[in-house]
């Protein structure tokens, strides 16, 4: 059946109703997704679940899949990269207690296409991360309010619980459902998924993401440090991070060359500040490159990613 995406007209029983909208705006092809009968029906009668962004991510998801079905001439199943312009739609959730994480969660990134956008694989992990910190701040941080934000290239999830940065999981005795949620993320999808979790001295901020450059994580996080060129030469620049984080993504600077690995020791020793994890992420870089920043500063945790 055909649904409207903003009301066709105000009234009682109007959902997504846009008041400065012309006539020839709300009838027009744009404002229109081909939808079942059960969920027109769900959408007409639910605009507060059923938002404007949603339903124009998933006309957006299903054009897309349509056209590339027509051009193939058969219906393959695609993959993220086909989907990686599409925006995922802002959405915000609040949890003011445990019982109903799960299927909110759950829900929350079905909505959104997720699995559709970001990958299958990515998002089970993803919810399965999202549920244990929900979890951790309510029963270990005692956390009054935790919020879901969903935003076009992100998820954010923020609680008022006691300092608490999930990456800590990896580090305790007991091995529960927390730590392997956070282990599956870091270990064995951090080529594909970003996560990053700080305390900014008021709240705890626990972030994914699915990034395609090193530059998209210094917009995600203030724990993130780019190392000029000029440093590389030896020029006096000093690098801070904000004192809260932990845990510090260092940005190398494009077409990282094999002999600047070797000056790396000296950087971390005179400009890197201390007592901070360090993760190094660069752009291209070449194996060797790769294996000679190990060799350099010893157990370090390098991201690599293909442009």
């Amino acid at each position: 059946m055909a649904c409207h995406i903003y009301a066709a007209a105000d009234g009682p029983s109007a959902r997504r109703v846009k008041l400065d909208a012309t006539d020839e705006e709300l009838s027009d092809i744009s404002n229109g997704i081909w939808m079942c009968y059960t969920h027109g029906k769900l959408i007409d009668t639910d605009e507060s679940t059923y938002t404007v962004e949603q339903l124009k991510t998933w006309r957006e998801v299903a054009e897309v899949r349509a056209q590339l079905w027509q051009q193939l001439g058969s219906r393959i199943e695609l993959s993220p990269e086909h989907f990686i312009n599409i925006p995922l739609p802002e959405t915000k959730i609040g949890f003011e207690s445990l019982g109903q994480e799960n299927h909110s969660i759950g829900q929350a990134l079905s909505r959104a296409c997720l699995s559709q956008i970001w990958g299958r694989k990515p998002t089970r992990a993803i919810r399965d991360a999202l549920i244990e910190i929900v979890r951790n701040a309510f029963e270990h941080g005692k956390a009054s309010k935790v919020t879901l934000d969903i935003s076009t290239k992100s998820i954010k999830l923020t609680d008022d619980g006691s300092h608490y940065e999930s990456t800590d999981l990896l580090y305790e005795a007991r091995k529960g459902g927390g730590f392997h949620s956070i282990d599956e993320i870091i270990n064995h999808h951090n080529r594909s998924v970003y996560f990053s979790s700080h305390n900014d001295g008021f709240k705890n901020h626990h972030i994914f993401s699915v990034i395609s450059s090193p530059e998209e994580i210094i917009e995600l996080t203030p724990c993130s440090i780019e190392i000029p060129q000029e440093l590389l030469w030896g020029q006096g620049i000093n690098l801070s991070v904000a004192e809260f984080c932990k845990t510090v993504y260092v940005i190398f600077p494009r077409y990282f060359a094999l002999s600047d690995a070797f000056k790396l020791p000296m950087i971390a020793a005179n400009h890197l500040p201390k007592d901070k994890d360090y993760v190094f992420v660069g752009a291209d870089l070449s194996d060797r490159a790769i294996e000679l920043i190990e060799q350099q500063l010893g157990n370090v945790k390098v991201i690599n990613y293909e442009r």
